[in-house]
């Protein structure tokens, strides 16, 4: 399983001494090869107020069941997961520093899965937060996973 800890190390020496890195100082050169499915990038718009993935790994496209590249978390499945997630990201962008959360899912004949995720803020000029670096990482019994994103 890939560390998240790689990914926090990354970001931390990307910003330095300000708050956050710039979005294009994220590159795929700086993940290890196993954390690339991992990766989202989210986009923060002002006007209307959206959260938008601009980019969503492969690992995650494949739990998730369909393609999200461009969708708002608003749109995520089932409602009170996207809930929770959009929560999750008005927390980081309040705070304005990195978080780590967990999600357990209880699947078919009493399997679980587990949702590790770091997200970090990043900004364009220093001030806003313009969009989001995640890591995504499921583990566990996969099919549930699945099976609660889709509906089946």
């Amino acid at each position: 399983m890939p560390r998240l800890q790689e990914v926090f190390d990354y970001w931390t020496a990307l910003r330095g001494e300000r708050f956050a890195p710039r979005p294009e100082e994220i590159r795929p050169e700086g993940f290890a090869p196993s954390i690339l499915p991992f990766v989202v990038l989210t986009d923060v718009l002002r006007e209307p107020f959206d959260l938008r993935f601009r980019l969503v790994g492969t690992a995650i496209v494949d739990a998730h069941g369909i393609e999200l590249t461009g969708t708002s978390v608003a749109d995520l499945r089932p409602r009170e997961y996207a809930d929770l997630i959009w929560r999750q990201y008005l927390d980081l962008l309040r705070e304005r520093a990195p978080h780590v959360f967990g999600i357990e899912t209880l699947g078919s004949e009493e399997r679980w899965s587990r949702q590790v995720v770091f997200r970090a803020p990043l900004s364009s000029d220093g001030e806003a937060i313009d969009s989001v670096l995640a890591v995504d990482i499921h583990e566990g019994d996969t099919e549930a996973l699945n099976a609660l994103f889709t509906g089946d």
